[in-house]
């Protein structure tokens, strides 16, 4: 009896690990159309090209243009539109750390109080991001509210994208990629933070 159940999660186990593979791979073999620059604050007045639709997506290729999006995001839902990411979107170059009580963020073997670039907390998200296996690195959103997320409410879907060294602080509960999702569709996302 025993043997089969430690049988049973043997064959769990390589059956999870063979899921990962094609979706480690994408990540490893993505490539970069533009150089990747870490983000200044600043914001894009628009995006690198795209019309919103399916076949012609806006395009989001820096932290300018991600900074964009989320300003946008502030007075519509994007209901019904297409966004693709085609670079690496590097927020924060350095490394978020947590010790249960204070974040400290370390660039070029220096650590700093908490002073780097911050994207606000998005309400709701109701089109389709797909993150084309590219990254957002350094993502740090930092709120008073009760519920903290990047997406507030997620309606929409989000597909192929990979969030590293990302914080998320403030609230009694806190999320990575969405606190509430309705008719959400989420594939292919990987998170570390």
């Amino acid at each position: 009896s025993n043997k089969f159940k430690y049988l049973l999660v043997l064959i769990g186990i390589v059956f999870a690990v063979t899921l990962s593979i094609p979706t480690l791979s994408r990540y490893k073999n993505r490539t970069s159309y533009y150089q990747v620059i870490e983000w200044d604050g600043s914001i894009a007045s628009e995006y690198r090209s795209g019309s919103g639709t399916l076949e012609d997506p806006y395009i989001i290729s820096n932290g300018q243009e991600f900074a964009f999006f989320i300003e946008k995001l502030k007075t519509t839902d994007y209901d019904g539109y297409y966004f693709k990411l085609n670079n690496d979107i590097i927020l924060n170059k350095g490394r978020f750390s947590y010790d249960g009580k204070n974040i400290t963020y370390t660039k070029e073997e220096e650590t700093y109080n908490l002073n780097s670039y911050k994207i606000d907390m998005v309400n709701t998200f109701s089109g389709n991001l797909d993150g084309n296996s590219f990254r957002i690195y350094g993502l740090y959103v930092n709120s008073q509210e009760d519920e903290v997320s990047l997406f507030k409410n997620l309606n929409g879907n989000i597909s192929n994208l990979y969030v590293e060294n990302s914080i998320i602080k403030g609230g009694y509960v806190s999320s990575g990629l969405a606190i509430n999702s309705n008719s959400a569709y989420i594939k292919n996302v990987l998170y570390d933070g």
